[in-house]
């Protein structure tokens, strides 16, 4: 009989250790796969605001270059972000807020206070005003219209 519980208890602790390590496994790789999904997906996000925002900040250098807009001429690039449905922008120099604007029409109540300025870095452009190169975050909504 005490052979018999001598086995039992073996058995009991070889599978209680397979399954810690069987558990550490699986929840390590859910971990490591997570972080990957979530990796790609803000990833993917970044490149999607830069792909679909980029084609308005080319016009808009442009635009900038053909009526020799500087910084100050506020309601020049108004006009012209108006003309473009701009939902957002952004004009800053060295990371201080020259001058930017929200349509609160365009952009759905919880994305206003996630266009602030403070969040907006990474996905500023330069562009070339007459009197200096400033960065320049241009939100069009586009976000909005893929929900």
């Amino acid at each position: 009989m005490r052979d018999d519980l001598k086995r039992v208890k073996q058995k009991l602790s070889l599978t209680f250790a397979i399954a810690i390590i069987g558990t550490c496994i699986v929840f390590g790789l859910l971990y490591y796969l997570g972080i990957d999904l979530l990796s790609y997906y803000i990833e993917a996000g970044s490149f999607m605001i830069y792909y679909n925002e980029k084609p308005y900040i080319d016009e808009f250098q442009q635009y900038v270059s053909d009526n020799d807009i500087s910084t100050t001429d506020v309601e020049q690039y108004d006009e012209w972000m108006a003309e473009h449905d701009v939902a957002f922008y952004s004009v800053q120099e060295m990371g201080k807020v020259i001058y930017n604007k929200s349509n609160v029409d365009k952009l759905i109540s919880p994305a206003k206070n996630m266009y602030d300025y403070r969040f907006t870095g990474s996905y500023e452009l330069p562009v070339q005003f007459s009197d200096i190169e400033a960065e320049v975050f241009i939100y069009t909504g586009f976000y909005i219209n893929l929900i």
